[in-house]
């Protein structure tokens, strides 16, 4: 089963870097990589599990941006090629700041301790993950999955508000 799971994020990810991506595309392939995790973590997967959570964030966060510019990801061209470039981060921190929303991040931190909570995990998450072979604690992704789910929640929320 696991092999499956491994082949549909693959041949997932070959398509995203040789299509054009909106942002209800990255939305949905955002939950498929939560979703990932999630069966990965029951799996004792549990590096995999961190890492493709993480990207779960990402692609929600992107989704947004998308929306909100009224762009698609993985585009150049018709002086749009900065723009995709800029975009192509994986630094989660970066993306809060160009989805717009790092002004009401910064509300929650008062209002939504939770919430503000999870991000501080989320937020130091890295794509360079992948080259790390360091054990993760069972707990440590658990953890992680539940506040990228948070985090997640709160960005589609304000995907679906705009």
């Amino acid at each position: 089963m696991l092999h499956v799971i491994s082949f549909t994020f693959f041949e997932r990810f070959y398509i995203c870097l040789h299509s054009l991506i909106t942002g209800e595309q990255l939305k949905g392939l955002a939950q498929d990589r939560l979703d990932e995790a999630k069966l990965m973590y029951q799996n004792n997967f549990y590096q995999g599990a961190y890492y493709l959570a993480g990207y779960a964030a990402e692609f929600a966060l992107k989704a947004l941006i998308c929306k909100r510019l009224g762009v698609e990801v993985f585009i150049g061209g018709a002086g749009l090629a900065e723009v995709a470039k800029a975009l192509q981060t994986h630094h989660l921190p970066t993306l809060m700041v160009f989805s717009g929303l790092f002004p009401a991040l910064q509300e929650e931190k008062i209002n939504n301790e939770t919430l503000f909570k999870a991000w501080s995990k989320v937020s130091e998450w890295t794509e360079q993950r992948r080259y790390m072979p360091l054990e993760c604690s069972q707990q440590t992704v658990s953890n992680f999955i539940n506040a990228t789910e948070k985090v997640m929640q709160w960005i589609l929320n304000n995907y679906e508000t705009d």
